[in-house]
């Protein structure tokens, strides 16, 4: 029998989703390299000696992002009335009172801006392309809660639906919302106690769907179906890589896989004159590469956070998995105690739970 997640691994989720933000983010990523980010890490007494709490440790845009969505879940709101709600919450949390001391990305700012929630389809923004930030990993990491509202196969609709909305109220491009629903479509499997070797075929199978679900709303078609093969064909190259295209054979790694390697690897499918890991296509696939051959908390947060690309993105994402499945146990105290707004994330949890089971 499947033993399924319990409210403590709800909570852990989402706690530990923005452990992985401040990590990442605290490291300065994208400036180092992993070799370089593991020294200093080590130099502070290595992962175990960090106490995660501001001002040295805050999360950043991303948590801050992902707490109002898993808020706004909670309500119980679902498709055209959810839509809105979102985004208005994405607008109020653009407040100096919930960004201070973040910087939040010209993407984000531009997109908050032309939001008008009250208004009919005011949350509708048009295709983007026109930047680099139209394609971040922003989406994706705000959607590991998605995927623990709608986590049962019954309900992948309304996982499709809600992370292709709720990313493209902000990011409207198919490289940032499908991030989105690979974030939550992992996490609902992580919640099926699902093998994690069978995630990645699956999304290619499920990728078609998403498409169906695009197509049927009508907005900006044309323009998403021309750049919608792009982040299929990433994942396609990286389940090769793997060889776990079939969703039954075990991943294989080179035996020697240290920080270089797999920054060799991760800036392989960075977008053109990206950072590793920014985008929707590269965050969850590192935080998936790292979750497949991680053992412990540690290894965790050396393959996911502390490398030389954007570990806050790739490193949020695979946290909230890592809280799924195995819970707080053996994750330092200092990492999550104290963490900003650490009762906030936990109560959402607990509503999310509650709605789900």
């Amino acid at each position: 029998m499947v033993t399924l997640p319990s409210l403590e691994a709800y909570q852990a989720a989402l706690i530990l989703s923005g452990t992985g933000d401040a990590l990442g983010l605290g490291c300065k990523n994208g400036r180092l390299s992993g070799a370089e980010v593991q020294q200093s890490m080590s130099s502070m007494g290595g992962v175990d000696a960090i106490e995660v709490k501001p001002p040295r440790w805050p999360v950043g845009q991303n948590t801050v992002l992902h707490l109002v969505t898993a808020e706004a879940l909670a309500t119980g709101r679902t498709s055209e009335t959810l839509w809105p709600e979102l985004a208005a919450r994405y607008v109020d949390c653009m407040s100096a009172r919930m960004m201070a001391n973040r910087r939040p990305s010209t993407s984000l700012l531009r997109a908050t801006a032309l939001l008008r929630p009250a208004e009919p389809q005011g949350w509708e923004l048009p295709f983007d392309d026109s930047s680099r930030t139209a394609v971040e990993a922003c989406p994706a990491v705000r959607s590991v809660c998605i995927g623990l509202r709608f986590h049962k196969p019954s309900q992948l609709g309304s996982l499709i639906s809600t992370a292709v909305e709720s990313a493209r109220i902000t990011h409207h491009h198919p490289t940032a919302y499908l991030g989105a629903v690979t974030a939550a479509l992992f996490t609902s499997y992580a919640a099926q106690r699902r093998e994690p070797r069978e995630w990645a075929a699956s999304l290619l199978e499920v990728i078609p769907e998403v498409l169906g679900y695009v197509v049927s709303t009508g907005r900006d078609v044309d323009d998403n179906q021309r750049s919608w093969c792009y982040f299929g064909d990433i994942w396609k190259e990286y389940v090769s890589i793997r060889g776990i295209s079939d969703g039954e054979s075990a991943p294989k790694f080179p035996r020697r896989y240290g920080p270089d390697r797999r920054d060799e690897l991760y800036r392989r499918f960075a977008g053109n004159d990206m950072v590793a890991g920014s985008c929707g296509h590269d965050a969850p696939l590192i935080a998936y590469d790292a979750f497949l051959c991680s053992n412990s908390w540690q290894d965790l947060c050396d393959r996911a956070m502390l490398h030389g690309g954007e570990g806050s993105s790739s490193g949020a994402i695979a946290a909230g998995w890592w809280g799924l499945m195995h819970g707080l146990s053996g994750v330092p105290a200092g990492n999550h105690a104290r963490l900003e707004f650490r009762d906030r994330l936990a109560e959402a949890g607990t509503k999310l739970f509650s709605m789900s089971f």
